[in-house]
């Protein structure tokens, strides 16, 4: 669900919540590939499938696998996980700050714009901003005007998500949930069935 409410805040995908995840079956047959890409929700949520395609070219010990719940919960235990992963020093204790508060568009057209591909934007991007700013230069320029775009003091709250969307997504991703902790050797109660 939050590839969605991440999607739509780009404005990317401005229909309901019910409509976009109903909708996804056919986009996925129908749609062009940068829609599948942009609009394909449940498949973003296959981790289980992601980390096979990892395993499939590097050993478990080389991958360094995180949940977002535990980073919010213990972010600084989590980082020193990376650290000791990576090999390097964990007491470090960097400053930590919550920057990626969501909020609402103030342009959803020209976020969208942002975020899609297009012939334009291609000449744009490649012939102007790339040759003068760098890949970095360009990445940098791109978040800035992004999080300008975005009123992070917006009074919007995320559209509730429907008890048949939830007990619909429980129910897909409940094998692809028992594989996940089959292979990170977890237990993920709260991904197979609602809390609270």
């Amino acid at each position: 669900i939050s590839a969605y409410y991440y999607t739509r805040q780009r404005g990317l995908d401005k229909r309901p919540i019910l409509q976009a995840f109903e909708e996804e079956a056919s986009l996925s047959v129908q749609g062009d590939r940068q829609q599948q890409l942009e609009l394909s929700y449940r498949s973003r949520g296959n981790y289980a499938s992601q980390i096979e395609d990892f395993l499939s070219l590097f050993p478990m010990e080389r991958l360094c696998v995180l949940f977002f719940e535990d980073i919010k919960r213990d972010p600084l235990a989590e980082i020193r996980k990376v650290f000791e992963f990576l090999g390097v020093d964990s007491s470090f204790e960097p400053e930590l700050m919550h920057a990626n508060k969501t909020g609402a568009p103030r342009s959803a057209r020209l976020m969208g714009w942002i975020y899609r591909d297009s012939w334009a934007k291609r000449v744009l991007v490649k012939g102007i901003f790339e040759p003068i700013l760098g890949t970095e230069g360009k990445i940098r320029l791109k978040w800035a005007i992004s999080n300008l775009l975005v009123n992070k003091k917006s009074n919007k709250q995320k559209e509730e998500v429907p008890d048949t969307l939830k007990r619909d997504l429980y129910a897909y991703y409940k094998p692809e949930v028992e594989r996940l902790e089959s292979l990170l050797n977890v237990k993920l109660p709260h991904y197979k069935a609602p809390t609270g």
